[in-house]
């Protein structure tokens, strides 16, 4: 599955809203193992990147992954079909999406199985 949160502002909420999600699946996981839900994270807004920035200061608290791969891209440097090849190999993808309103953004919210608007 593959869930974008988009808005096509700025300060919108959308990176608290991917983080919120994430939290969710990794307490999800950390209690059953067995049933692990494999998940790649997406900051399309390599420039601000505030879902990377997350991840960057996760990962020096030595927190578990708990089946979580985050990446981080300019928006222009992946078109939706790179979108979707990249979500092929988990069970869910989480994108946080850059906040400009454009085709080639809203191609890639398209693709989506879900789209959050916070």
């Amino acid at each position: 599955m593959l869930i974008s949160v988009y808005t096509s502002k700025g300060g919108g909420s959308k990176s608290t809203t991917c983080f919120t999600l994430l939290s969710a699946v990794a307490q999800f996981n950390s209690v059953n193992p067995d049933k692990l839900i494999k998940v790649l994270a997406v900051d399309l807004d390599g420039d601000q990147a505030s879902l990377t920035k997350f991840s960057l200061t996760r990962n020096s608290l030595e927190r578990p992954d708990y089946g979580i791969t985050f990446q981080t891209y300019n928006s222009a440097d992946i078109d939706a079909e790179g979108l979707i090849s990249l979500s092929e190999d988990y069970d869910l993808t989480i994108v946080d999406v850059r906040g400009v309103h454009d085709e080639g953004t809203l191609r890639k919210v398209m693709v989506s199985d879900l789209v959050i608007t916070p």
